[in-house]
């Protein structure tokens, strides 16, 4: 199993801990996923950016990954 296959697996397990947002760093594609709104096992809200583009956080106010540092090169 990949890393990102085990990846999104976790994904359910931190949406029915309620954990509000949560982000998946898919460094081969460069590519940053952030997914909100957990509703049971699943995340009801997805947006994906590419590189360079940045998301920013919708728990903490400011908070954006710099995609520079996330995919040197």
């Amino acid at each position: 199993m990949s890393s990102a296959a085990l990846d999104r697996l976790k994904l359910g397990v931190y949406a029915e801990a309620g954990v509000a947002e949560c982000w998946l760093i898919l460094a081969e594609q460069r590519v940053i996923e952030r997914h909100t709104a957990p509703q049971g096992t699943i995340y009801q809200h997805i947006e994906s950016v590419t590189f360079p583009a940045a998301l920013e956080s919708t728990v903490f106010a400011g908070l954006t990954l710099p995609p520079a540092g996330l995919f040197p090169g």
